[in-house]
């Protein structure tokens, strides 16, 4: 058992870059793609993570001496603290009970499939620690492990279900066929989805649309993001007192 925890957390450890292409290609084997498809699939996967997580990396080590130059200048008092994904995955993955996530929701999954529950097929084993980590919460309220798997399983279903819902926005989003989103992230969408109907039912509200084109096209070049991303770093760095 240590031994392909072992296994497991190293390639864990390799990031999802690596992770999720490496996931990809034995998908893609067992679906019968040929190699050099899902090898070149895998890879521009790969790649597309890369490019995010530089892109994130930069705008941390730009916008976080900035944003506490912010606070402290302003004597703001901020009483919690937002730790971001990467702690609350490490915290996950500490959980001795994490790896047991893998088998809960590929079974599931596949139950579901089998059933005609779904149309999702989850490949994004990365973000199992979404689960793992309401694991961790759940177990550390009740004290039960049964009842953490069992809100978790509860989690995985509804995360499937959800993704088939929404299939439609996700392709009018993207414009790619075939692309769901079965991420605990989307289901702020339950909450979000009602609320979104009630304002077209509000009388003045319901006809402003607060699209990105639509507000290029009202206020100009100050509807463009990068106009936009500069003013706001100009404000930051003014509240920072940079030079």
């Amino acid at each position: 058992m240590d031994m392909f925890k072992n296994v497991i957390q190293y390639i864990l450890d390799l990031g999802p870059s690596i992770f999720l292409p490496f996931v990809m290609i034995i998908l893609g084997l067992a679906m019968r793609m040929k190699f050099s498809k899902a090898f070149s699939s895998a890879l521009t996967l790969g790649v597309a993570f890369l490019g995010m997580s530089v892109i994130l990396d930069f705008m941390m080590g730009a916008i976080s001496p900035a944003a506490n130059a912010f606070v402290k200048n302003t004597g703001l008092q901020l009483n919690a603290l937002d730790l971001g994904w990467t702690p609350n995955a490490a915290i996950a993955w500490a959980w001795p009970y994490a790896f047991f996530m893998f088998p809960l929701q590929i079974t599931i999954n596949i139950i579901m499939l089998a059933m005609g529950w779904t149309s999702c097929l989850n490949v994004d084993m990365w973000n199992v620690w979404n689960k793992v980590f309401t694991g961790v919460l759940v177990a550390g309220v009740t004290g039960s492990l049964p009842i953490a798997f069992i809100v978790c399983a509860i989690m995985v279903v509804f995360e499937l279900k959800n993704a088939d819902l929404t299939q439609k926005q996700i392709y009018e989003i993207t414009n790619i066929p075939g692309i769901a989103l079965p991420h605990s992230m989307a289901l702020t969408g339950v909450i979000l989805a009602p609320l979104n109907r009630l304002l077209d039912f509000v009388p003045g509200i319901n006809k402003v649309k607060f699209d990105a084109d639509a507000l290029k096209e009202k206020l100009g070049i100050f509807g463009e993001n990068h106009i936009l991303g500069f003013i706001v770093g100009l404000i930051i760095a003014l509240f920072a007192k940079y030079d």
